[in-house]
């Protein structure tokens, strides 16, 4: 069996939080900085845990500066580690393009447009450091609904496929199973304008069963969540 290493986080927040919202912040250490900052750390023991964390600075109005690991931690079971997206166990071709499940090794590629401004205003968050980026990234639960786009073996872009159960009442949950589909795609800017989005979003819905999928404002980045047909 196979481990790997959850990581202690440095946040830097605007502004001077008081103590008593550590408690909130699932204990994390705070410290006020003279620039006017506050440095929250602490330890994070999984994606989930990571992403509430940061859900609750959004909700209580933080302004994020900044995010890194720091690199040490606990270790995790290999049950946790990234498994390929289940409807794409082998590439899918259209046309022009190539779709595959994501792998760890996509982080970086991925980094480069992601990181974009103009790219990023579409996004929650708009990465600014690899480390944190590809700590991300390979969540598994990240990385196993994510789909790679590529066109003549390289990589132009990324979908994010999850299929899910829709809301129902409860004498009809089981039926419920799995009939939805949230589908959100990002292509490297470089690549917009000719197609590409409108040729791969119908083919990775498609492989989610007949899903639609509907146009985002930005040609960059977009997403949807639609039913999924019997």
């Amino acid at each position: 069996m196979t481990t790997t290493e959850t990581l202690t986080y440095e946040f830097r927040v605007d502004g001077h939080l008081d103590d008593h919202w550590s408690a909130w912040l699932d204990g994390v250490t705070l410290a006020r900085n003279d620039d006017g900052t506050t440095t929250l750390t602490g330890p994070m023991a999984d994606q989930a845990q990571l992403h509430g964390l940061l859900a609750r600075l959004r909700d209580m109005g933080a302004t994020l500066v900044s995010m890194r690991a720091l690199g040490d931690g606990v270790r995790m079971h290999d049950e946790e580690q990234a498994r390929p997206h289940p409807l794409f166990g082998r590439p899918v071709r259209t046309r022009r393009l190539t779709l595959r499940a994501g792998t760890a090794a996509d982080a970086e590629t991925t980094f480069a447009y992601r990181q974009l401004e103009r790219v990023g205003r579409w996004l929650t968050q708009l990465p600014t450091d690899l480390g944190t980026y590809r700590a991300t990234f390979t969540d598994p639960a990240r990385l196993a609904a994510t789909v790679i786009v590529e066109l003549d073996g390289r990589i132009i872009g990324d979908l994010m496929l999850k299929v899910e159960d829709a809301w129902a009442q409860v004498e009809v949950a089981e039926q419920a199973r799995g009939r939805q589909a949230e589908l959100g795609w990002v292509l490297d800017p470089a690549f917009t304008g000719r197609g590409y989005a409108t040729e791969a979003v119908p083919r990775c819905s498609g492989s989610a069963s007949r899903t639609s999928a509907s146009t985002g404002s930005s040609p960059a980045a977009s997403s949807t969540t639609t039913p999924r047909g019997g």
